[in-house]
């Protein structure tokens, strides 16, 4: 439950800078991907993952090769517990772009739910090394999702290694930022 509540902060932190998308001129819009994608991720923030699953649906049966879209089936699908339609999306991920970080941690979370710990640590650690040095969020997110891998094969210290990591590499952001 630790990582699937940690694989919804991308969700959580685009709402709250989403907060025109409830808006009545944004209801009046035409249809617009991003508007709809919007809907997606503000649901599935909001934890309404049966409607998230459907706008994912709908956008990912008008363009099948967007991530995006198939990354809100997978999110969806596990809020939901229907761990095969997860799991055919994220592998949909994976054969469309084998090496984006966004297929891999997918697919990485799915495995982790259906307790193939071994294959979750296998896509984890390849969706951080390709994570983008700059994109602190997400590499602090991937370190607790594996940190929390290991605590359940019951590795503790390098759990606690990688949860020590998180919290430096997220300090040395702040750090950053401050300069």
């Amino acid at each position: 439950m630790k990582s699937f509540l940690l694989s919804l902060l991308p969700a959580l932190t685009w709402l709250a800078f989403a907060p025109g998308i409830t808006s009545p001129a944004w209801a009046q819009a035409p249809f617009s991907f991003e508007k709809k994608y919007a809907e997606a991720r503000a649901e599935l923030a909001e934890r309404h993952f049966d409607k998230a699953l459907k706008i994912g649906r709908e956008l990912n049966a008008r363009t099948p090769d967007e991530l995006d879209y198939w990354a809100v089936i997978v999110d969806a699908a596990r809020g939901l517990g229907k761990s095969d339609e997860a799991e055919k999306a994220a592998q949909w991920m994976l054969n469309l772009r084998p090496e984006d970080v966004r297929g891999l941690e997918r697919a990485g979370l799915v495995r982790e739910d259906l307790g193939d710990l071994t294959g979750a640590e296998d896509m984890i650690v390849e969706a951080y090394k390709r994570a983008p040095p700059t994109d602190t969020a997400l590499r602090v997110r991937l370190l607790n999702q594996m940190a929390g891998v290991f605590e359940k094969q019951k590795n503790l210290p390098q759990a606690e290694k990688l949860r020590k990591e998180a919290k430096k590499v997220q300090a040395a952001a702040e750090e950053e930022k401050k300069r």
